[in-house]
């Protein structure tokens, strides 16, 4: 009975160990990310923004890009969507798409990680980087 319990504990410590080293690799791949110059970020009108020129940029400034890779970093997802609809297509290295929801508050919405409300100095940040170029 005693073997089984030191067993049972070891396998617990190791599975804490492991769950703690995941973490930080993935803190560390994020850092990682945001300090490569070679991420690609590009905003583009999307199909359902009616008012809008069909256009699309990609961000050549660096602290916009870096803006946008916290932004993204930070956001905490949800699988419980509302009903908006996206006014602008946000791609990250060409494959990482995100929608931005521009109504009264913005959402960013990913068909993979469901969709993050944004804080106020987070839509503050996106409304002046799509203002400057749509």
């Amino acid at each position: 009975m005693k073997s089984t319990k030191i067993i049972f504990i070891i396998i617990l410590i190791l599975a804490v160990l492991l769950l703690t080293m995941t973490f930080l690799n993935s803190k560390e791949n994020k850092n990682d990310a945001l300090n490569a110059n070679e991420i690609t970020v590009s905003i583009e009108t999307s199909d359902f923004a009616i008012d809008k020129e069909s256009k699309k940029i990609v961000l050549e400034d660096e602290n916009e890009i870096k803006q946008i890779i916290q932004i993204i970093n930070s956001l905490e997802f949800s699988k419980e969507t509302c009903d908006g609809l996206n006014s602008y297509i946000l791609t990250i290295n060409g494959n990482e798409k995100y929608g931005i929801e521009a109504y009264n508050n913005y959402h960013i919405t990913s068909s993979s990680k469901g969709e993050a409300k944004l804080t106020d100095e987070q839509t503050n940040i996106i409304k002046e980087i799509i203002s400057k170029y749509f």
